[in-house]
């Protein structure tokens, strides 16, 4: 999300930052859980929808110039690639280890280059301010390489064009084409061999550590791994009911399960298990009690969550919470 909610308060007020995520059927405490991991439909929708309630028609624009290239560790990974070539090619392969489902190709026609951003999802709207947002990112990273004046030849977008892109093409100063079949940054081919000029990441460039952990933490892409994030985020605010999840992700309950048993699993045991790793980052993290932390994943009883916590580690929450203290 980076700045968006920070944006939207600060222009609307905290009632309609509210109002918003209620719109999307996100609990607002997932705001201070930088790490938590969110559907992409719902981060779109979330661009589009707080653009209409601040009444601002660049605002996808306006979070991705306010961002930066702060996307993660994969922008900065790619960023230590010699060439702009390179640095393309590095960001295709890992960013699955940012999104799923969503892709970046490079194709190469005669003198001319094209980036892509692919998603998987079309929504009516057309995925405008999402898109958007990405902008300022992709050319940051040109013009690292590039220079800072440095321009692509064009842009070219999946929606159709109108007087709101009009001002996109002006806030940016590039040629848009729309109508195309996906957002596309085109530039000369000759480009690719440009060398790294400037490399914001270099005071701290990636580990082998961070890279371990990127590819660790990775989004899900099997269907279980897909409901136990919803599961997740669901927790937030204590829901824990199956209904919900299969609705967050468009289907059935009775299809749902079907896909869940194909793979081995049921929604009860991928929830103990999101709950229990909730248990442990709570326990760990913060300084809530087992009553408030009990509450928070949806148990009704204190004594519940105990005794689950138990079943699972052999120790009831405030032993381990001692003993993670003595680590």
């Amino acid at each position: 999300m980076g700045p968006l909610p920070a944006l939207v308060e600060e222009r609307e007020g905290t009632r309609t930052l509210q109002r918003l995520f209620d719109e999307i059927d996100l609990p607002l405490s997932i705001i201070p859980e930088p790490n938590h991991r969110m559907p992409l439909a719902d981060l779109i929708d979330l661009f589009e929808y707080a653009a209409r309630r601040t009444g601002d028609p660049l605002f996808g624009l306006t979070v991705g110039t306010t961002m930066g290239g702060k996307f993660g560790k994969w922008v900065d990974y790619a960023l230590s690639a010699p060439t702009l070539g390179g640095h393309l090619e590095r960001a295709s392969r890992t960013l699955r280890y940012h999104q799923s489902g969503t892709r970046l190709t490079l194709s190469v026609r005669g003198d001319v280059a094209k980036y892509t951003y692919h998603i998987p999802v079309r929504p009516a709207h057309g995925a405008r301010q999402h898109l958007e947002h990405t902008i300022p990112a992709l050319l940051s990273c040109f013009r690292h390489y590039c220079g800072e004046s440095w321009q692509p030849l064009r842009i070219e977008v999946g929606y159709g064009g109108d007087n709101r892109l009009s001002a996109v093409e002006d806030a940016l100063g590039v040629p848009i084409l729309a109508n195309r079949s996906a957002l596309s940054i085109v530039f000369p081919a000759a480009d690719l061999a440009r060398a790294l000029l400037d490399n914001p990441a270099r005071e701290s460039p990636p580990t082998l550590h961070d890279l371990k952990a990127m590819v660790r933490q990775r989004p899900p892409s099997d269907i279980a791994g897909i409901v136990a994030d919803i599961a997740c985020t669901r927790l937030l605010e204590g829901r824990t009911d199956m209904e919900g999840a299969a609705s967050r992700m468009g289907l059935a309950v009775r299809t749902l399960q079907r896909r869940l048993h194909e793979q081995g699993f049921t929604y009860r045991d991928i929830l103990a298990q999101t709950r229990l790793d909730r248990a442990r980052h709570l326990l760990t993290e913060t300084g809530q009690s087992v009553t408030e932390i009990a509450l928070c994943l949806g148990y009704e009883e204190p004594a519940h969550f105990t005794r689950a916590f138990r079943r699972a580690t052999d120790m009831a929450p405030r032993t381990y919470r001692r003993m993670i203290a003595r680590v």
